[in-house]
């Protein structure tokens, strides 16, 4: 299997390895989305930013900006982790979640999608929160706060 490598600027030399292996045949390998989360927004210290996907075949990306701390990480966590992540999220209700529009001052905003299955037809929601402030919000955010600690350790 080789990798794609994708140019992000015309900065030479900034290339971007493809999460999406393909074989010799240009046909795709089971690596789709599971999950992605976003936190975006300034805070009462200054900007946040934090960045994480997970995909079906493990590999897990995570990116964070926190006031001027600048981070960013890839592993893998094993194929069955990676699908029980998703799994606890739909479990908690995720792929009936909708927006919460409450307006909050200096909270960044939140934005969680979920993919249930693969291929074009997979089901899938998205859905964004400034406040935690109801059980579901507060078992998603536990839940993938707790995925990123066991997987990219401080």
């Amino acid at each position: 299997m080789q990798q794609k490598a994708i140019a992000l600027s015309s900065t030479p030399g900034l290339l971007f390895v493809s999460p999406i292996s393909t074989s010799r045949y240009g046909e795709e390998a089971d690596c789709e989305p599971l999950v992605i989360y976003d936190v975006s927004g300034n805070g009462i210290g200054g900007p946040i930013h934090l960045h994480l996907v997970v995909y079906s075949d493990g590999l897990a990306s995570i990116s964070s900006l926190v006031i001027t701390q600048l981070k960013s990480d890839f592993t893998r966590v094993c194929p069955e982790r990676a699908q029980a992540l998703a799994e606890e999220l739909v479990a908690a209700g995720a792929l009936e979640m909708m927006d919460a529009t409450h307006l909050a001052g200096n909270l960044p905003l939140t934005t969680v999608t979920v993919f249930e299955g693969g291929g074009v037809g997979a089901a899938h929601n998205t859905f964004s929160f400034r406040v935690t402030d109801t059980p579901g919000l507060v078992a998603m955010a536990s839940i993938l706060n707790a995925f990123i600690d066991e997987t990219f350790p401080r």
